[in-house]
């Protein structure tokens, strides 16, 4: 018995694509649910379709919570959990924890060079986490080599 072709409704490529709003409302329910990949293809594409509505702070968010997953979590690629925490941190360039988190992960993953400029980044900013980078930004220039105590973090 031959299977019967599915008749097409006239849908073209346009009537498949979502509001702006209903891919807002969409990122934000995968991003409850935790799947952070789903709401980050929603968000982006809110950014395709309307530049000026992207969505950076949810953004961020939603890359810095994958980020942290992939690199503490069970994940076989922890590089793509840094990847993720970058760009966390070139969405929201002047939020220090973005910076200081990058920093553990990739002092983490042995980059020395990577983690101390974002420690130096999150060190530019006053507040709780650009204490927090003094320590690690201490032992980072210390693993490299170099006197911490000639820094001016000291």
């Amino acid at each position: 018995m031959a299977k019967r072709k599915r008749k097409s409704r006239g849908h073209t490529r346009e009537h498949k694509r979502q509001s702006s709003s209903a891919l807002l409302q969409n990122g934000l329910a995968a991003f409850r649910r935790g799947n952070y990949g789903q709401a980050i293809a929603a968000w982006e594409r809110v950014g395709q379709q309307t530049p000026d509505a992207r969505p950076v702070s949810a953004l961020a968010q939603v890359y810095f919570r994958r980020g942290l997953n992939r690199v503490y979590g069970q994940s076989p690629d922890p590089q793509a959990g840094l990847s993720d925490l970058e760009q966390a941190s070139r969405l929201q360039p002047d939020d220090p924890c973005y910076a200081y988190h990058l920093g553990l992960a990739a002092h983490r993953l042995g980059n020395l060079d990577g983690a101390v400029r974002a420690y130096r980044a999150a060190r530019k900013h006053a507040g709780e986490f650009a204490d927090r980078a003094a320590y690690p930004l201490a032992l980072a220039l210390l693993q490299r080599g170099e006197d911490p105590a000639s820094a001016p973090v000291w």
